[in-house]
């Protein structure tokens, strides 16, 4: 979608310099207090007085957000899984190494262990590649593995 496409759904269009006021479509705006502009293929808006953004905006016009942005900014469909990885395996290991030291957990960490390992095993459901740390309770040197 362009610019001009996606300016032509606001009320009381006006361009100003390289975007455009509109009225806010969020807070049924009566005078202009919102701004659309489009910066790398993508459509950009912002308004002044109730704090909508041009995703807030596409949805009260009934717009679906993904026209607001070029083909190639568009995430990859399983970004937090494959974000979260590092983060997740070494709080796991560190959960594990602590209670076979016999160490207690506090319940937000235990909290966080869950969740962490719920991430783990849906990556490994969608076989995106992991590292899996694991601790070594059989010997009195306890170190990590890579399985």
């Amino acid at each position: 979608m362009t610019l001009e496409e996606f300016v032509s759904y606001f009320d009381k269009a006006r361009i100003r310099g390289k975007q455009y006021q509109v009225c806010c479509p969020v807070h049924g705006d009566k005078n202009p207090s919102a701004y659309i502009t489009e910066k790398n293929g993508n459509l950009l808006g912002h308004c002044f007085s109730c704090g909508a953004n041009g995703l807030d905006m596409a949805r009260a016009l009934g717009i679906d957000p993904k026209k607001l942005f070029h083909d190639s900014f568009a995430p990859e469909a399983n970004y937090l899984l494959t974000k979260t990885r590092d983060s997740d395996d070494f709080l796991i290991y560190s959960i594990d190494l602590a209670r076979s030291n016999g160490e207690r957990v506090k319940f937000q960490d235990a909290k966080a262990y869950r969740e962490a390992m719920a991430r783990r095993n849906r990556r490994a459901e969608l076989n995106i590649s992991q590292n899996i740390m694991s601790v070594r309770t059989n010997r009195k040197d306890l170190g990590f593995e890579l399985l």
